[in-house]
């Protein structure tokens, strides 16, 4: 739609202005994930399309409490990741991002910089618990989690984990 077109026109030259020159959108959306690491904690159900927000309490274990801590979880740092690439809106919750018919599957082997990884109780694509953006050379960028105490983690970039990987990544973008 015309929409869309001016909302990625917009994204793109905002990515100009603010220095983060890219290859491909997917390059685009690493570039804005890089950005958080080190800077925003671990905040369950914090970040949406434009950056870190406030999150919320915990439904499980171990119920920390991120009313008052301003940051991401691992759905909120992909959502904002790709929508500063390509305008693209997702849920906030990875099983809903895996399932998005703007994901396009592609195979492990096959998976580029700005592409999500997936991880799933025992690899399973129907058991989702976790997303990460793809940063390439075997690296990827995560809002890991909460350390015991319910301090939240920072963003990072970490060797890519096999154990859990699903076996596809989604790509949203071309």
């Amino acid at each position: 739609t015309k929409e869309t077109m001016n909302a990625r026109l917009l994204v793109w030259l905002a990515a100009v202005w603010c220095g983060v020159v890219a290859s491909t959108q997917g390059d685009t959306i690493v570039s804005y994930a890089k950005k958080q690491i080190g800077v925003w904690p671990y905040s369950w159900g914090g970040g949406d399309n434009n950056g870190a927000t406030y999150g919320t309490k915990e439904s499980e274990s171990p119920y920390c409490d991120d009313t008052h801590v301003k940051g991401f979880d691992c759905s909120g740092l992909s959502k904002y990741s790709v929508y500063q690439g390509t305008a693209i809106s997702l849920p906030h919750h990875a099983q809903d991002q895996y399932n998005s018919a703007s994901c396009t599957k592609v195979d492990q082997s096959s998976k580029k910089a700005g592409d999500l990884l997936f991880y799933g109780t025992s690899g399973s694509a129907s058991a989702i618990y976790h997303v990460t953006v793809y940063a390439g050379s075997n690296m990827m960028i995560e809002a890991p989690g909460h350390y015991d105490n319910c301090t939240g983690k920072l963003v990072t970039e970490t060797t890519v984990r096999t154990s859990s990987l699903v076996a596809k990544a989604c790509r949203f973008w071309k």
